[in-house]
């Protein structure tokens, strides 16, 4: 009887460790673009998760009194938060740059032009699964999956589970992360923007001068050989103009969380 009261006295605090950190880590590992993405198998996704969450658990030692009296579901609930917000603040800078890639192809008039997305297995315009891509290559290349573990990680240090408070300055803070994907999805179109807005303004003043010119036609194709040019003359630099988007990004999760304790 002794020899099992201490086993369950070790394997109850075990397990409760194990499945709070989890429940935090398979959260951000959901969201995390190419990771998390259905182009891996979902068993390899599930073993990462689990090598991940059995790392963290070295992190969170919370006392033994505090499992005992543990509240289950509110703290599953509070951790999946924690790993959305987390998450989160890295996936709007992707999704401002598929947003970039959709106002790019209504320039360049592949609006109507559309792929399976291999990451999420939808269909996509493809100038958005490009611009999308380019953003996952950069991710990985920065290693900024990596920054993204390392916050995780120290998340457990200053908001272990169970001591999220959710609050008003927390769902603002959350709202301008989410505000901020429109504005960086127009900083990465803005050149081709304005090299259209250019050509726009400039086959206007030859059909005023030559209504017999076909503009229309020919606008279609400048501003489709235009687009292309200003995409591979803008993309050397991508990375540091990413780079900075990441950065922030997670230092605007890591501000959340810490706003939450």
């Amino acid at each position: 009887m002794d020899v099992q009261t201490q086993l369950e006295g070790f394997l109850y605090p075990a397990m409760t460790r194990f499945l709070f950190v989890g429940i935090r880590v398979s959260t951000v590992m959901v969201l995390l673009p190419f990771l998390g993405s259905g182009a891996i198998a979902a068993r390899i996704r599930a073993a990462l998760a689990v090598t991940l969450s059995a790392f963290m658990c070295a992190i969170y030692h919370p006392p033994a009194a505090e499992l005992l009296k543990v509240n289950w579901v509110s703290i599953a609930l509070s951790e999946a938060m924690i790993g959305l917000a987390l998450g989160l603040s890295v996936q709007f800078v992707f999704e401002a740059a598929q947003v970039a890639g959709q106002v790019c192809g209504l320039q360049m008039g592949h609006s109507l032009e559309s792929l399976i997305d291999p990451t999420t297995q939808a269909q996509s315009p493809a100038i958005a699964i490009f611009y999308y891509l380019i953003a996952t290559s950069i991710f990985l290349r920065l290693d900024v999956h990596h920054w993204l573990l390392r916050a995780l990680s120290g998340s457990f240090e200053y908001l272990p589970p169970g001591s999220l408070m959710t609050n008003k300055a927390v769902v603002e803070e959350m709202l301008r992360a989410s505000a901020t994907m429109l504005s960086v999805g127009v900083q990465i179109a803005a050149p081709l923007i304005l090299s259209a807005l250019m050509i726009d303004l400039a086959l206007g003043f030859i059909g005023r001068a030559s209504p017999q010119l076909p503009v229309m036609l020919i606008g279609i194709s400048v501003k489709d050989l235009l687009g292309v040019a200003m995409i591979g003359a803008t993309l050397a630099f991508w990375p540091n103009q990413f780079e900075g988007h990441f950065e922030r990004a997670i230092r605007a999760g890591e501000h959340m969380l810490r706003l939450a304790h």
